[in-house]
């Protein structure tokens, strides 16, 4: 969902990067979708264009599936540096939002905000500009990460506003 609000922010190219490093046999379709986009030969320690980055996932979707989106996300939760300060969910679901950024520059790209709502329960409530599916596959691996022997359960809530269907937010109900 490329926007005018996001022409001038700009990702990491690590970030980029994780369309390939989640499609396996499938890097060369990797590849074509990031050329096809204007990202080319994308490095880690470099800046792309947001916008050209979330065209990506529109194509990832229809070439591949929505469960790729999903496992982009989950691949860069799962693979990011935590900070050594996080040993527990708690503690990086409350830095979420501040390593989100940390992949991001030159713009409003939205939010991650955490609320608990129980022992083994929170909300989580996105404005980031990326796919719903992705988003969730962040906050799954981000569980899976720090509670390993936890099932985890992330939905959307149907109650409150969602990208899915327009909305500005996706709110995602989280179990373990």
């Amino acid at each position: 969902m490329p926007s005018e609000a996001h022409a001038k922010t700009e990702v990491s190219g690590r970030v980029v990067l994780s369309i390939i490093g989640v499609m396996g046999a499938f890097k060369t379709v990797a590849r074509e979708i990031l050329g096809a986009n204007g990202l080319g030969e994308a490095q880690p320690e470099s800046w792309y264009p947001l916008d050209r980055f979330l065209g990506c996932f529109d194509t990832v979707a229809q070439r591949i599936g929505p469960n790729t989106v999903t496992a982009i996300g989950r691949h860069i939760s799962a693979t990011g540096p935590a900070p050594s300060e996080v040993h527990n969910l708690e503690e990086a679901f409350n830095v979420l939002d501040e390593a989100y950024r940390r992949e991001h520059r030159g713009g409003d790209v939205g939010h991650y905000a955490y609320i608990a709502t129980g022992e083994r329960s929170c909300t989580i409530v996105s404005t980031t500009p990326y796919p719903p599916n992705f988003d969730e596959g962040v906050i799954q691996a981000l569980v899976e990460r720090f509670e390993p022997d936890s099932l985890v359960d992330v939905r959307i809530d149907h109650q409150a506003e969602s990208r899915r269907d327009g909305g500005s937010s996706c709110t995602f109900l989280v179990n373990w």
